[in-house]
């Protein structure tokens, strides 16, 4: 990942999103996930944007469509595709 080195204003505004990826078969465990990541990101004033996948082949799709993430958050065992088959 390339650090972002915002241009102008627009840019510089566009600096504080901050995308991320929950992966983890477990509902329950995905939004306490969340919440605990949006905690984090108002301490240091981020805009916060979130997507979910329940397993590492849904991770691995949304890779493959073009989708990048600055931070993911991975259960290690997972049904279908886990962790270490992902990376």
């Amino acid at each position: 990942m390339k650090p972002f080195i915002p241009t102008s204003m627009a840019d510089q505004d566009q600096s504080n999103n901050f995308s991320v990826l929950i992966v983890d078969d477990d509902r329950i465990v995905r939004e306490t996930n969340r919440r605990f990541t949006v905690l984090a990101g108002t301490q240091k004033q981020l805009r916060m944007e979130f997507q979910e996948a329940k397993n590492g082949k849904e991770a691995v799709y949304l890779h493959l469509v073009g989708a990048s993430f600055d931070l993911i958050l991975m259960d290690f065992q997972m049904p279908i595709m886990n962790q270490i088959v992902v990376f």
